[in-house]
């Protein structure tokens, strides 16, 4: 999916993390150097191989910023099912490939660690 093309599903809960601009430079540049990164392409997201390149760049994503995301998602089974249940998600992933940009994935309220999560809906109640 390029900028110019509508997406097809609602967008996903996000958490804005609470880091530096230049905490999140360091990890998106950290994810651009992983080779699973730098070998997707946007090939990699036709129908024919969309959730296997899916799922593969969501789990190295997932491993490699243990600190920030729920890493039961790093495995590719785990990671897949999240994708299933998410549709959103792969566009989400083909969106930051071609921007090379994986903050607005670092957001994504169901990828991060269980705590930060809990701590949204903490915030939200009380806000009502």
């Amino acid at each position: 999916m390029s900028a110019h093309e509508p997406r097809t599903h609602p967008a996903l809960p996000r958490i804005k993390l609470e880091l530096s601009e230049d905490a999140l430079k360091t990890i998106n540049t950290h994810l651009l150097e992983l080779d699973v990164v730098k070998n997707t392409q946007a090939v990699h997201f036709s129908p024919m191989f969309s959730i296997y390149a899916s799922t593969v760049l969501l789990a190295a994503i997932i491993s490699a910023c243990p600190d920030l995301l729920d890493q039961r998602y790093a495995r590719v089974e785990a990671a897949m099912q999240v994708l299933c249940q998410n549709s959103r998600l792969q566009e989400d992933l083909r969106e930051a490939i071609e921007k090379q940009d994986f903050t607005d994935v670092l957001n994504i309220e169901v990828l991060q660690k269980p705590a930060r999560a809990n701590m949204r809906v903490l915030n939200r109640r009380r806000t009502l």
